[in-house]
């Protein structure tokens, strides 16, 4: 082609037709300009192909990995269900007169409520990674990227919660149970053989007025992380659905 291109400017130099050959080179300019954008339009177009590609990669990505977020957190919702429920069972035996309970029952309520925690390990691992190369802006779906860019902050708000719950329990609670309270009971019995020496009265405890304020003050903490994960729950939903395609 650049050779038939050539024969034909030598020709028009030699026949001395000056008024053609400014038409015809005016003709090659044009030819390789429009050649230059349609390879630019190629390339791009190839770049866009590349970016939805690479789009299609990432929501599958990020569709797993919070697929596996909420089944983790679901176990946690039910995890602190179970120990907000231990801690009104807790305010059903608080009484000055002696309650009838179980050494077994009195110990399932007092450590499944008042020494336990809640948390849950959620993974953003491919979300930080988007994150920090700037991937995150393949994502054509501005609410999408809203809702991973702000994971972030909604994650640190749980963790505040149940730091806030395990903080207390060293603080405060363990003291308190084991000024007033035996560990020992029929579960160390059984695993060690050990039974105590001391005759310590279970019952004794839901008679202190304490034991009542903590159980109170469990109940709203395991309330307010209960919402909390539920509203963490709602935000993994929104984002496995504008993820799915």
């Amino acid at each position: 082609m650049l050779h038939f291109f050539r024969l034909i400017r030598k020709k028009l130099l030699e026949e001395d037709n000056v008024r053609k050959y400014f038409f015809y080179a005016l003709g090659e300019i044009f030819l390789v300009v429009i050649g230059i954008l349609i390879a630019l339009n190629i390339n791009n177009w190839n770049e866009e192909q590349n970016k939805v590609q690479e789009e299609v990669v990432i929501l599958k990505s990020i569709k797993e990995e919070f697929q596996e977020n909420l089944s983790t957190l679901e176990v946690s919702i039910e995890r602190a269900e179970r120990r907000r429920g231990n801690c009104l069972s807790i305010l059903n035996y608080t009484t000055q007169e002696k309650p009838v309970i179980s050494k077994a029952k009195s110990d399932s309520l007092i450590f499944g409520g008042l020494t336990t925690h809640v948390t849950v390990e959620l993974s953003d691992a491919y979300l930080q990674d988007l994150l920090s190369t700037g991937k995150i802006h393949y994502i054509q779906n501005n609410q999408l990227k809203k809702l991973l860019i702000k994971w972030e902050k909604d994650v640190i708000e749980i963790r505040e919660d149940e730091a806030r719950i395990f903080e207390e329990r060293s603080r405060i609670i363990k003291p308190f149970l084991l000024e007033h309270y035996s560990y020992a009971g029929d579960l160390e019995e059984e695993k060690y053989g050990f039974k105590s020496r001391f005759n310590n009265n279970h019952e004794r405890i839901y008679g202190i007025k304490q034991l009542e304020d903590l159980a109170l003050d469990k109940v709203q903490q395991y309330e307010s992380i209960h919402n909390g994960y539920l509203e963490l729950q709602k935000v993994i939903k929104e984002i496995i659905r504008l993820a799915s395609f």
